[in-house]
């Protein structure tokens, strides 16, 4: 099965068709009805505070079916709502149980949100999707010159970025309500690990990474066609 990988924000979700609505629809799925996340919805979409202009998206999807997403945002992008501050998910939910040295806040820095992968594919599908999408995640940073990710995660997930090869500077242990094991990590993207990065996702995965690599500027066309 060839997967095909949709990088996009609000500004240009269009060019895509109505890919921000199928991304939306599989959050809703996975964040409102399996984690029972308690966040803004409306029609079967799930979106809150974080998806701004800022906010980068990916989007696996098998055929025509969006089977796995996650969101990038800006760590030095701070608004208002209703005079409430905003700054980044796990600053404003977590921040007092981080050391405020690791609450990194710079253009470079982006926190990953909202990763799923879809529920119902079995579970091998299921591994070599989230391998797939976490390498493409990486490829996509690169692309925006992204030097490190934050994000709130479970064990597991850091796991399979340590068998790609990312290189995981902290690890710390945090108290979600309702959810056990999560950690708030950080995560070096740096191009000289891309050869490996992709040697890997496609070792474990099969789906290539070369060409959406290619397509974020990332290889020549040459160095696309052998790899």
């Amino acid at each position: 099965m060839i997967y095909k990988i949709a990088a996009f924000s609000l500004s240009d979700s269009y060019k895509y068709g109505n890919i921000l609505e199928q991304m939306l629809r599989l959050r809703y799925k996975g964040f409102i009805v399996e984690e029972k996340y308690e966040v803004c919805n409306y029609s079967g979409l799930e979106f809150d505070q974080y998806d701004n202009p800022y906010a980068k998206y990916l989007l696996i999807l098998k055929g025509d079916q969006a089977i796995a997403c996650a969101r990038l945002n800006r760590t030095d992008f701070a608004y208002n709502i209703g005079g409430v501050g905003v700054s980044y998910m796990a600053k404003d939910l977590w921040g007092k149980q981080i050391p405020g040295n690791y609450l990194l806040n710079n253009s470079n820095t982006y926190e990953l949100t909202r990763l799923y992968v879809c529920s119902s594919l079995e579970t091998k599908e299921r591994a070599i999707v989230t391998r797939f999408i976490v390498g493409a995640l990486y490829v996509y940073s690169l692309n925006l010159e992204v030097s490190k990710w934050l994000f709130v995660t479970h064990q597991s997930l850091l796991n399979v970025a340590g068998k790609l090869g990312m290189t995981i500077p902290f690890a710390i242990n945090i108290v979600v309500p309702n959810f056990l094991n999560q950690k708030f990590a950080c995560v070096d993207i740096q191009y000289e690990k891309l050869d490996l990065i992709m040697n890997n996702v496609h070792f474990s995965t099969k789906p290539d990474l070369a060409r959406f690599a290619y397509d974020c500027n990332l290889l020549t066309e040459r160095k696309q066609k052998v790899a």
